[in-house]
Order: C-alpha cells, then sequence, then structure tokens
C-alpha cells in the first residue's frame, strides 16, 4: 500500500500540568488541562486521509493499468498517419503515473493530496485551539486558589 508522501504530519500541543504554589514555595494545587483529543482526534483524520488517498491511487492504477491494456489498432482512427494508441497510453500515464514504478502515486491522487492537506491542517488547527483553551483553564484553577502566590508547568 503507498503511504501518503504529500501529507505532512504536525506534532501536536499536549495538555499541561499546572502547579499553584504558596510563597513558601509548597504546592497548594496542580490541575491537568484535559487533552483536546477528546474533542477533535487529528492523528484519526490523518489515517482517514491515508486510507482516502491509497483507496484512489489504487483506483486510478487501476484505471491507467486498464486503459495501458488497450491496444489500438493501425487501421482505427487514422489521422494524418497517426492512431489513437499515443492519446491511449498518455491518458494511462496521466491518470496512474509511470506504470512501470508501483511506487508513484497518480498524478491525480497528488492533486487531492494538496486539497487534504488543507483538511489536516484545519483539523490540527482546530486541535490546537482547543488545547489552549483546556490549558489556559487548568491554569485558571490553580490562579483562583486564594492560597496560591504563583503557578508555574509541572508537565
Amino acid at each position: 500500500m503507498t503511504s501518503i508522501k504529500g501529507i505532512i504530519k504536525r506534532k501536536l500541543s499536549q495538555p499541561i500540568t499546572y502547579g499553584g504554589y504558596s510563597e513558601d514555595n509548597i504546592c497548594r494545587i496542580d490541575a491537568t488541562a484535559d487533552s483536546a483529543r477528546n474533542y477533535i482526534d487529528p492523528d484519526n483524520v490523518y489515517e482517514k486521509i491515508e486510507e482516502l488517498i491509497n483507496t484512489i491511487n489504487m483506483g486510478f492504477k487501476n484505471i491507467a493499468n486498464r486503459l495501458s491494456d488497450v491496444k489500438i489498432s493501425e487501421d482505427v482512427l487514422l489521422v494524418n498517419d497517426k492512431t489513437m494508441q499515443p492519446i491511449v497510453d498518455e491518458l494511462a500515464e496521466q491518470i496512474g503515473g509511470k506504470l512501470d514504478n508501483n511506487e508513484d502515486i497518480s498524478p491525480l491522487a497528488q492533486q487531492l493530496e494538496i486539497a487534504l492537506q488543507n483538511v489536516y491542517d484545519s483539523a490540527c488547527d482546530a486541535y490546537e485551539t482547543k488545547q489552549a483553551e483546556l490549558n489556559k483553564g487548568a491554569r485558571r484553577i490553580c490562579e483562583h486558589d486564594p492560597k496560591v502566590a504563583y503557578v508555574q508547568v509541572i508537565s
């Protein structure tokens, strides 16, 4: 199975644990943010995109293979002493890529990867926004404790 070559997987932020400390440096409270993965999981989006690209690529390769099996005889549609065969061969290559290299992703599948990169990036952006919100919420829990003089990241 061909893997995604064009989709760039991003490193995502994680939930943060904050500690609220008293003036004498004793941890009075700690709070860990929930994970934004409970709301949106970019890794799952990536996996589904990979499945989609692989399915599309296999479909295009199958079409290209079927087209390459079509052989036009010389007496069919002669125009300026040329047959349709070069056109059929070019069409097969445009749909499926170079047929002698099974590693290639179809040119059409590559174009779809660009659009699907935007889908993945949007999922990552939504995740990052939600994780930042959840991390701020955990920090606020520590800040609102009256015994806390300062808050810092524990992990």
